[in-house]
């Protein structure tokens, strides 16, 4: 009798040992690219990147290129930053897909969204160039648009 209830007590004991401190928590993509980036950022570096703005001043003309950075047109229909540059893989083998986080901020340096770009299959010590585009309409985060003050990009490799 003692043997089968030191048993079941060490059974639970177990049970509940094993289970503590799990919690069910929700993963989201931006947690899995941090745990990403923080653990894998030396596999790829940033060369080189430039920002230009477009405007469409009657919404039927398409973009005109208006110059380097980010230029505020209140009066244009719509507009788009452009963000094209190139990234380097330094990991010493071929990556699959390297990913490239964009995110904008306002004269404040308060967060405003993020967009995001990638390459795939990059060999090793090559370069690969990207683009990430933000327009001023038809996009989730179009109100932020003309506060644009800065951008910061991250590597997800």
């Amino acid at each position: 009798m003692n043997k089968k209830l030191i048993a079941i007590g060490i059974t639970i004991l177990f049970i509940i040992v094993g289970f503590s401190g799990c919690t069910e928590q929700e993963t989201t993509l931006e947690d899995i690219i941090g745990q990403e980036d923080t653990t894998n950022n030396n596999r790829a570096e940033l060369v080189s990147y430039t920002i230009k703005t477009y405007y469409d001043e009657s919404g039927w003309e398409g973009y005109q290129y208006r110059g380097n950075g980010f230029i505020h047109d209140y009066d244009a229909v719509a507009g788009k930053y452009e963000i094209t540059g190139t990234i380097k893989n330094i990991a010493g083998y071929k990556l699959s897909s390297i990913g490239i986080e964009a995110r904008f901020y306002d004269k404040n340096h308060n967060f405003l969204c993020k967009k995001y770009g990638s390459v795939s299959n990059i060999a090793n010590s090559y370069t690969e160039d990207f683009k990430i585009t933000y327009k001023s309409m038809y996009d989730s985060d179009s109100k932020y648009f003309l506060n644009v003050d800065s951008v910061e990009l991250e590597i997800l490799a």
